[in-house]
């Protein structure tokens, strides 16, 4: 992997720098893992995301909004797709767009003045855009994740997941081992996934990295919801068949509303199930959880997400919160845990 170049150093010092202001400001807040669970500055806790893919896009004035949204309703991180938007964050010969990493930067630093964590998901399809557009190579991917750490180096708020569903993509374990050695060079503290979809329990445990994320199955009816526990106690028990026994288990993509451009099946429009799945996820003992929305792609516009969420979804996290304080148990449970469904 390249050194950090001076095209990235000027982005440092003279882009970061005006976004996250002066060191030591509200942005102490630190994740790590605490073996089968996250911890922020030291305590341990269960984390619900939501998505944000497009959140690059967002204007300044309704990011905030949008982040204070979804704080106040118990939400304690958002996960963008930085390649996914306009501009991506990488360029297709593996450097960093200027204005794609100001963007970042800036979610990063509005997340961490509210205690918000950012789960960064890579896409490498997504580079490049234009079937005209030159290669983009696993090596050139790896350099431009690399420079990504580096000029967050800093950041104590943040994970990386390498790939996004790497099972599903045209790249390695192989590949993604030398992309989290190039990560962990640039920012040891870091903590490092690559996601997986669909792919046995067995190998999700076996690849896992610093933290297990998996997207489990979706139906319409609820299943998914219900057996949300069974997935955890089955990915901790396959983890504890490895050299490295635990990790934090991050359901990190469950099933979500149907939007009007849907026309796949398996798409839940339930609140219930929702609160479901999420508390057998606590009660199971994964580490966190994700709110998944349709509402965060095409985050363009200045229309505040609250009110891009379908009237379901919003009542979903209404209530998500207060759900979840229901669940004081965090350790393991044998077989399906009794409780409010």
């Amino acid at each position: 992997m390249a050194p950090v170049t001076l095209y990235c150093r000027l982005i440092i010092a003279f882009g970061c720098i005006g976004i996250f202001g002066q060191p030591g400001s509200s942005m102490a807040q630190t994740l790590a893992s605490g073996g089968d669970h996250f911890t922020v500055n030291g305590v341990r806790q269960f984390i619900v995301f939501a998505s944000y893919f497009h959140g690059l896009e967002r204007p300044a004035e309704t990011l905030a909004v949008d982040l204070s949204w979804l704080k106040s309703k118990g939400v304690m991180g958002v996960r963008v797709w930085p390649n996914a938007t306009n501009p991506r964050l990488m360029n297709s010969n593996g450097q960093l767009d200027v204005i794609g990493l100001q963007r970042l930067t800036s979610i990063i630093a509005q997340a961490a003045r509210r205690g918000m964590i950012v789960d960064i998901t890579f896409t490498r399809e997504s580079v490049p855009l234009l079937p005209n557009d030159p290669a983009f190579t696993i090596a050139e991917y790896q350099q431009a994740i690399a420079l990504t750490a580096s000029a967050l180096r800093d950041r104590r708020n943040i994970l990386f997941d390498l790939q996004n569903e790497w099972n599903n993509q045209a790249i390695t374990i192989a590949d993604l081992n030398a992309i989290k050695s190039a990560v962990k060079s640039q920012h040891p503290a870091l903590l490092v996934t690559a996601s997986t979809s669909g792919n046995s329990h067995r190998e999700a445990a076996v690849n896992a990295f610093d933290v297990l994320a998996y997207h489990g199955s979706r139906d319409d009816a609820g299943r998914w919801a219900d057996e949300t526990d069974d997935l955890v106690g089955e990915l901790r028990a396959q983890l504890a068949g490895t050299p490295r026994k635990v990790a934090p288990i991050y359901l990190q993509e469950p099933n979500r509303f149907r939007y009007p451009v849907d026309s796949l099946n398996y798409y839940d429009t339930s609140t219930a199930h929702y609160w479901t799945s999420a508390q057998n996820a606590k009660r199971a003992g994964a580490a966190a959880w994700t709110f998944h929305t349709a509402a965060s792609f095409g985050l363009s516009s200045a229309t505040p997400l609250s009110e891009l969420l379908l009237p379901g979804e919003r009542d979903v996290l209404e209530s998500l919160a207060a759900k979840l304080a229901e669940q004081s148990i965090w350790g393991i449970q044998t077989g399906r845990a009794a409780g409010p469904r």
